[in-house]
């Protein structure tokens, strides 16, 4: 956890992702990948949100926590869930998100954009997004899933060109 101080003595205590945190994710995604497999639920990945999150893992400063692809009703259900994932952002990432979710948040396809603070008892800032996905048809995923890669994409490719312009 990062403990800087302020200049008003106060600490920034938010987790960001980091090179080290986010290798000890992506250990857990590769077993939950291989573990048991289906419509997902109980913290077993979705098949259909499974590309999505390698897409996102291969971008530098972002790590998939949680995802979920949606659940439209059924014969024993009468309840929908849209799509999910949870972010975990390096900083520099994060506070480029924060500056352009408000935008990213009017996107087709994206629902609710939120930062939870706080989620299993650890300092980690988390960005949940909700997203059209398999609760509405069979191309609401992966539309807003194109969306959702674009927008973490770009960021990514900024801080690139950023570093490159810092040499």
């Amino acid at each position: 956890m990062t403990q800087e101080s302020t200049q008003d003595g106060l600490r920034d205590e938010i987790l960001h992702l980091t090179p080290e945190g986010k290798v000890q994710e992506m250990a857990w995604w590769e077993e939950a990948k291989a573990g048991p497999r289906g419509k997902g639920g109980r913290g077993f990945p979705d098949d259909r949100i499974i590309p999505l999150c390698d897409r996102l893992n291969m971008l530098d400063g972002v790590c998939t926590l949680q995802s979920c692809a949606g659940h439209a009703p059924t014969e024993s259900r009468d309840w929908t869930y849209p799509g999910q994932l949870w972010l975990w952002l390096d900083e520099m990432t994060f506070w480029k998100f924060l500056h352009t979710a408000p935008s990213f948040g009017e996107e087709e396809g994206v629902e609710d954009v939120r930062v939870l603070f706080n989620r299993h008892n650890d300092a980690r800032a988390t960005v949940s997004i909700d997203f059209r996905g398999d609760d509405v048809d069979d191309e609401a995923l992966g539309r807003s899933t194109e969306v959702i890669y674009k927008h973490f994409h770009r960021l990514a490719a900024s801080q690139v060109r950023e570093g490159e312009s810092d040499d």
